[in-house]
């Protein structure tokens, strides 16, 4: 393998990831609000009001969120709070899973 094919190896695996980092719709929403439950998906316990895109007071309760289920100014719900909260740290995390 070339040195330029082991340079864009890494490139090619990095570039989506930062797409999707570029794609996500400003918002407000607030990551102390979700729980990432153990199969990935997020939870709302209780109730939540954010802003996203071009979708103002958007208000969730109690509520589960998966890929392709919802979409909120212009986006899907699910990428966004894994771009606002996957790694953020201020997420809960969430035991056994809660009913939809």
């Amino acid at each position: 393998m070339s040195g330029k094919a082991l340079l864009a190896a890494p490139m090619a695996v990095l570039l989506p990831l930062v797409a999707l980092a570029d794609d996500i719709v400003p918002n407000s929403i607030d990551c102390t609000a979700f729980a990432r439950l153990p199969d990935g998906s997020w939870r709302v316990d209780g109730t939540t009001t954010f802003d996203a895109g071009a979708a103002t007071a958007v208000t969730l309760s109690n509520k589960n969120i998966r890929p392709g289920t919802m979409d909120v100014g212009g986006a899907d719900l699910f990428d966004v709070i894994e771009a606002e909260c996957g790694n953020s740290g201020q997420a809960k995390r969430s035991g056994p899973l809660s009913p939809p």
